[in-house]
């Protein structure tokens, strides 16, 4: 059972290559630039992020909070892969648009996957690690653990 770490009202966990966020009220400066370095510090030492965003809560985020995540996305994108577990249709529309949009000014995009469940975001996450444990393996090299 992974032990949550709360931030402001909003709450997360590591566990290995995995972030866990979930947004329960406003999101604001501090709360993104915490979740970016346990993001920094998942890629320092796995090379990729797994990420399970939990969007069933009604969230805002700060103006401030809004330019970071805007800094951030035309910078560097770790490689990874992300599931966000109930977006509204709306929120989807603007993921997609957002990333559209990054993939027209030449971003690569990690692969995304909306899911109905938890459970169902975690096995597609689990079939996503492998590509990139089996990515790792140097000759000579044991496998990563999964």
């Amino acid at each position: 059972m992974p032990t949550w770490e709360t931030q402001g009202s909003n709450r997360y966990y590591r566990e290995g290559d995995l972030l866990c966020y979930e947004p329960s009220s406003t999101v604001w400066l501090q709360d993104i630039d915490r979740i970016v370095a346990v993001r920094e510090d998942i890629e320092r030492e796995y090379e990729y992020v797994l990420s399970l965003y939990i969007a069933g809560n009604t969230v805002s985020l700060a103006p401030e909070a809004r330019r970071r995540i805007g800094e951030r996305g035309r910078g560097h994108t770790p490689d990874g892969a992300n599931a966000i577990v109930g977006a509204s249709f709306p929120f989807r529309i603007l993921v997609e648009m957002l990333r559209n949009a990054g993939r027209l000014l030449g971003k690569k995009n990690p692969p995304l996957k909306f899911c109905s469940t938890i459970q169902e975001a975690m096995q597609w996450l689990a079939a996503e690690r492998l590509r990139f444990t089996k990515a790792q393996v140097r000759p000579g090299q044991p496998p990563v653990p999964t």
